[in-house]
């Protein structure tokens, strides 16, 4: 019965986070009348210190916990519109590179393989 026990609780524990995953909670890192920055997962949250929009320069600006290389952005439509170096663990983009409407970031950061993704809205 023990071994049973056992064996139910080590599945759950192995289970339970792949279920999450597939949810994927959004997680909101900025909310404004002008624009919302949103992560698909809170995993993703990890790479991410915060998001400002600055409303008199009208600048978004986005502060990481590591390097990033380099920035793609993607329309609505999944089209590259730009690849930008960064360089650096802080990034300032300026809202007239936005229409209204969905966009898609991809961070590539230094020292990771895979690009993450944060979604924006602009108004």
């Amino acid at each position: 019965m023990y071994n049973l026990l056992l064996s139910c609780c080590i599945y759950l524990a192995i289970s339970l986070p792949q279920l999450t995953k597939e949810v994927g909670d959004v997680v909101i890192l900025l909310k404004t009348a002008d624009i919302e920055v949103s992560l698909d997962s809170p995993e993703l949250s990890e790479f991410f210190h915060s998001a400002e929009f600055e409303p008199v320069e009208q600048n978004l600006i986005i502060q990481t916990k590591e390097n990033i290389h380099s920035i793609l952005i993607y329309n609505g439509a999944g089209e590259m519109e730009f690849m930008l170096p960064v360089m650096a663990a802080k990034v300032t983009l300026g809202r007239s590179m936005f229409v209204s409407g969905k966009y898609r970031l991809g961070f590539n950061f230094e020292n990771f393989k895979e690009l993450t993704y944060a979604n924006v809205a602009m108004n």
